[in-house]
C-alpha cells in the first residue's frame, strides 16, 4: 500500500537538506583575497535571480544610519556590492511589520532600489525571523511558477552591513515594472495589497501603473 504521506515527507526532507546547505554556504561564503580592491563600477546584472546565492555588502554612512533610526521608512543613500564585488549606488529603507520589523542596529529587513535603472530595479532583503528555515518564500515562489502563476523571483544571500555579518537572508524581487511586464504583459493593470494588519478579506490598497506612452 502506498503511503500517502511519503511525498510530503520527501519534500520536507529535501527542504531541510537545502536549508542546511544554504546555511553552510552562508557561513563559509566566497571572500576575495585579502587586499583585493573592489571594483567601483556598476554591475550590469545587479541581482541575477538565475543564481541561488549572493554575497552582499551594504555600506551606509553615519548620517544615513541616524536617519534610519529616526525614520526607518524613508529612503537613504547607500552603496551596495553584490557577488562580483562591483558597486552600485542605491536607495535603502527598512521594511517589515508586526513580528518581523527589526531596527537598523539589529537585523533589519531592507528594501533596496537602484534608481539608475530604467525602470528602477527594486528588491527586498528579508530577515525571515518568522521563517527560521528561510525556505517558505522560495518554495512558494517555485510552486506558483510551476502552476503558471506570475510570482516574484526568490534567492538567498549572506548580508554584511557596514562590515557587520548579519547572516543568511532571503532576496525577493520587488513588484516593479519589469515584474509586471514579464508576468502580465506591457501596460497591464495594477497591483494591490491588504492594509496594515489586514487579511485578504480586509481593506486593500491598490496601486495603478502608468500606461506606456
Amino acid at each position: 500500500m502506498r503511503n500517502p504521506y511519503l511525498p510530503g515527507f520527501r519534500s520536507a526532507r529535501v527542504a531541510g537538506l537545502l536549508g542546511l546547505a544554504l546555511y553552510s554556504l552562508a557561513l563559509s561564503g566566497t571572500e576575495p583575497p585579502a587586499g583585493t580592491p573592489r571594483n567601483p563600477g556598476i554591475s550590469a546584472g545587479f541581482i541575477s535571480f538565475a543564481h541561488p546565492f549572493h554575497p552582499i555588502e551594504l555600506e551606509l554612512d553615519s548620517d544615513a544610519l541616524d536617519h534610519l533610526r529616526r525614520d526607518p521608512r524613508q529612503d537613504v543613500a547607500g552603496m551596495l556590492w553584490v557577488s562580483d564585488h562591483t558597486a552600485s549606488p542605491v536607495q535603502v529603507h527598512l521594511k517589515g511589520s508586526t513580528g518581523s520589523f527589526r531596527a537598523v542596529d539589529d537585523r533589519p529587513s531592507l528594501t533596496i532600489t537602484r534608481s539608475s535603472d530604467d525602470p528602477p530595479q527594486r528588491f527586498h532583503l528579508e530577515n525571515s525571523v518568522e521563517d527560521p528555515g528561510l525556505l517558505h518564500q522560495w518554495l512558494g515562489s517555485e510552486l506558483f511558477r510551476e502552476a503558471g502563476i506570475p510570482t516574484p523571483r526568490v534567492a538567498h544571500a549572506r548580508l554584511k552591513l557596514n562590515g557587520r555579518n548579519l547572516g543568511l537572508y532571503v532576496i525577493r524581487e520587488g513588484y516593479g515594472e519589469d515584474f509586471m511586464e514579464r508576468g502580465f504583459g506591457p501596460g497591464s493593470g495594477g497591483i494591490g495589497e491588504p492594509g496594515p494588519g489586514q487579511d485578504i478579506g480586509g481593506h486593500w490598497t491598490f496601486k495603478r501603473r502608468t500606461p506606456p506612452l
